[in-house]
């Protein structure tokens, strides 16, 4: 028996034990499911649910924050070698033109020579 029959025969041996292995552990939860009252199959499902959701806001909020905390990438277009914004780098009349409407801030910032 050549070595690439014995890993051949090692390997088959070992996926039909894997094999069997998951088809006892489906058995088993399919008889625990069976079991379930109708209550519990919807708590069930809405536990995972609910878990599943907050996994993908988390990733969401994770991707977000890390897309908008990296202002080099933001702006490509100017030079950040003296540091990150505020710290000796660009300053915001280099970041943002005149065309930028802030909209968080539009009526809050009035004043009577505004107003005038």
């Amino acid at each position: 028996m050549s070595k690439w029959e014995k890993l051949k025969a090692w390997f088959t041996d070992k996926m039909s034990r894997l094999r069997a292995y998951f088809v006892h552990t489906k058995q088993r939860l399919q008889a625990w499911y069976k079991e379930l009252t109708t209550a519990k199959k919807v708590a069930l499902f809405l536990a995972i649910f609910m878990v599943v959701s907050a996994s993908a806001a988390g990733a969401t909020v994770f991707w977000y924050y890390n897309k908008v905390s990296d202002l080099g990438r933001m702006f490509p277009e100017l030079d950040w070698s003296g540091g990150e914004f505020g710290e000796g780098g660009p300053g915001v009349d280099e970041v943002f033109d005149g065309r930028t409407l802030n909209i968080l801030l539009m009526g809050f910032d009035r004043t009577a020579s505004r107003d005038a």
